[in-house]
């Protein structure tokens, strides 16, 4: 069940930092886009993985200055920096294809892991490291960084996440949210190491 805090601060986030693109719903498919009511709706799928995350993530995410989701019809990928969207431009974008949230099971899109891996190791700098390359954006967090490098060179992720830590990172996120049990039974390192950290309101507390 999600929290009122939490629940405040995903509303937070699809107020501030999802944006649906003119036309997305004209592109899918009828009987997909008729389980719809609005194209906020979208938005909504694609947060309800993050809802038993910590509200200090939320918030962190809901107020900073970077950090878009932008829901089209086709585009897909992080991308950091400026980058046009409609008539403004927006710093830091993970771009979500609309038919990646119509499935009846929503994972957290990869896009949004791998925009949440930038945040926290740098802010979101282009050209600053990611949590998961050993960066952090406070010194709480550079140990992170310097935890998830140690568990990625163990090398129990399934190969489609050993090729490099940005996808190692984005596995463990995504999997954790859907199933921290599973999680744990192939990568217990990773799954306790996220539990304690990055989903963990004590930690959110004792770094801010």
């Amino acid at each position: 069940m999600t929290s009122p805090d939490r629940q405040t601060a995903l509303q937070a986030i699809l107020r501030a930092k999802v944006h649906v693109q003119k036309g997305t719903l004209a592109a899918l498919p009828t009987a997909e886009a008729d389980r719809l009511r609005s194209p906020l709706d979208l938005g909504r799928r694609a947060l309800w993985p993050l809802r038993r995350c910590p509200a200090a993530l939320l918030w962190f995410w809901a107020e900073h200055p970077r950090g878009h989701l932008v829901i089209g019809p086709r585009q897909e990928g992080y991308r950091p920096g400026l980058q046009p969207v409609g008539r403004q431009p927006l710093d830091g974008v993970a771009w979500v294809p609309a038919r990646a949230l119509t499935a009846q099971e929503v994972q957290l899109p990869l896009p949004v892991a791998h925009l949440l891996d930038h945040l926290l190791g740098s802010d979101g700098a282009p050209e600053g490291p990611w949590l998961s390359e050993g960066g952090g954006r406070s010194p709480a967090w550079q140990e992170v960084g310097r935890r998830l490098q140690r568990q990625f060179s163990l090398g129990y992720a399934p190969a489609e996440a050993t090729a490099e830590p940005r996808a190692y990172f984005a596995w463990g996120l995504r999997s954790f949210l859907a199933d921290p049990m599973a999680l744990n039974t192939v990568d217990p390192g990773l799954e306790r190491l996220l539990r304690t950290t990055l989903c963990s309101d004590e930690f959110w507390a004792r770094s801010p």
